[in-house]
């Protein structure tokens, strides 16, 4: 029945998990972008992206364009009264122009509806803008002062800077520009040899920076798919985290219903026992009942691994344990849950156990491959270790679990606990070793079971300091009345 009740449970894991990596894989393939024309295929991530990096850019672009503005109008007026004394004015008409239009590209950008459009925007201002540029070259050359490529390329710098994205608009605006320029310097006369060289300037030029804008592109919206999907990533884990926590939360709060609650009113026997998980669900499992004669019936196991898994063997063995714990004897009930556990083939779950059983002044234990017990004797002071050797519930073969009697008496104490107290490490990688146990248990020996767990526990973690566990630690302390 356990198995019908787990096995729904884990092909929902599984189902969710492959549910996962579907959506991250189908939403991989539709945020691909067209390597050639640089953008997405899908319109909805385009515009995403559009309006992303419109927002990230705007400022920058803002910087450029007024930074633009300022240098085109000053330069322009030092060049102007230093090439054309006679008429210094002669050129300001088309440099208002430009930088009015570079001024109301800056306004146009800060405004957050149309930083969609940067691009646009900026396309539209600096092909305007073009003309002046163009104007303000040429006639510096029919002037004879300098040579109008240094201000071409200036102007093709600057388009590449602030334009980058689109770059195939990028791209077709300056090459239409060089074009117009070719025409414009066939109508002046200019020797062939400047036109030459200035040409090819400009080609090279807008070359080179259609690589570098290329690039930055590819960078950009490289960049900006990467985090869209590590976003969506993230998202889409942290939703199957908060799956698997409420999972485990669920898991846990079953797997602590099943540990014993209100301590059985039993005349021969004082019980107490602590837990600690060293994970969310731990895989450690402690219980006792009162049977019909008085007695009382004990186990105390852990289970291979951590986590889910080990709650499975854990309530595996709590469903025995109700079943069978006061209907078969001592190793009678070893043999039983070994062959059960190991008829539900389990995939590599194990659990180590002891299982006893405490009658007027008599102990009867069997154990399967859990650390030895400790049996305080009140009258001599001693303790004896309990060896509880076996082979592990659910292992390959069906063990013939020895069953061992020890006589008891009033005052005496039986402590049993899991690996994780006696493989509990500090912060010098020292082991805990049973004999700090042995001295504690013979110097808390007249306190209450309750009261000696609690020391023996508080002990344990001040020894272990903030080195974290490793392994789950529980302990069952028996005291006998």
């Amino acid at each position: 029945m356990l198995l019908y009740l787990i096995l729904p449970r884990l092909i929902f894991n599984n189902y969710c998990e492959n549910k996962v990596l579907l959506s991250i894989s189908k939403n991989s393939r539709e945020d691909s972008f067209n390597r050639l024309a640089l953008n997405f295929s899908n319109k909805q991530i385009e515009k995403e992206f559009l309006e992303e990096y419109g927002d990230k850019s705007a400022k920058t672009v803002q910087a450029g364009l007024l930074l633009g503005a300022i240098i085109f109008i000053l330069v322009g007026f030092y060049l102007d009264k230093k090439f054309f004394p006679a008429d210094p004015q002669i050129l300001l008409p088309w440099r208002i122009i430009g930088a009015s239009i570079m001024l109301a590209s800056v306004v146009l950008l800060g405004f957050k509806s149309l930083r969609k459009h940067f691009q646009l925007i900026v396309i539209v201002g600096l092909a305007t803008v073009s003309v002046t540029i163009m104007k303000t070259a040429l006639t510096y050359y029919e002037g004879g002062l300098y040579n109008s490529s240094v201000a071409i390329t200036a102007f093709i710098i600057f388009v590449h800077t602030l334009s980058r994205i689109k770059f195939i608009y990028t791209a077709v605006f300056t090459w239409i520009f060089i074009g117009i320029y070719i025409l414009l310097v066939h109508d002046i006369n200019m020797p062939d040899i400047v036109i030459t060289q200035s040409v090819s300037f400009l080609i090279v030029i807008n070359l080179f920076l259609m690589s570098a804008s290329y690039w930055i592109e590819f960078s950009i919206r490289d960049a900006f798919i990467k985090s869209k999907q590590l976003r969506l990533s993230r998202q889409l884990l942290e939703t199957e985290h908060k799956r698997k926590s409420d999972e485990l939360e669920s898991v846990k709060e079953l797997q602590l219903s099943m540990l014993p609650g209100k301590n059985p009113s039993c005349d021969i026997v004082d019980i107490a026992f602590h837990m600690s998980t060293a994970y969310e669900v731990g895989g450690d499992y402690c219980d006792y009942t009162k049977s019909y004669d008085d007695s009382l019936t004990f186990a105390i196991g852990d289970a291979t691994g951590h986590g889910a898994r080990a709650s499975t063997m854990v309530m595996a063995i709590k469903m025995l344990f109700n079943e069978y714990a006061t209907r078969k004897t001592v190793s009678g009930f070893m043999r039983h849950a070994s062959t059960a556990i190991k008829q539900m083939k389990l995939p590599k779950l194990y659990m180590t156990l002891a299982f006893g059983r405490i009658s007027s002044n008599k102990l009867e234990i069997s154990g399967a491959g859990i650390p030895p017990a400790l049996l305080y004797k009140a009258d001599t002071g001693e303790i004896e270790h309990i060896i509880l050797k076996g082979i592990p519930l659910g292992a390959f073969f069906i063990a013939d679990y020895e069953e061992t009697q020890y006589s008891i008496s009033s005052g005496d104490i039986i402590v049993l606990m899991t690996d994780g107290v006696t493989e509990l490490y500090n912060l010098k990688e020292e082991m805990y070793e049973t004999r700090f146990l042995e001295e504690q248990l013979k110097e808390y020996s007249k306190y209450s079971a309750k009261e000696i767990v609690t020391r023996l526990v508080s002990a344990a973690d001040i020894w272990r300091g903030k080195e974290p566990l490793r392994d789950d630690m529980t302990m069952l302390v028996l005291k006998i009345k």
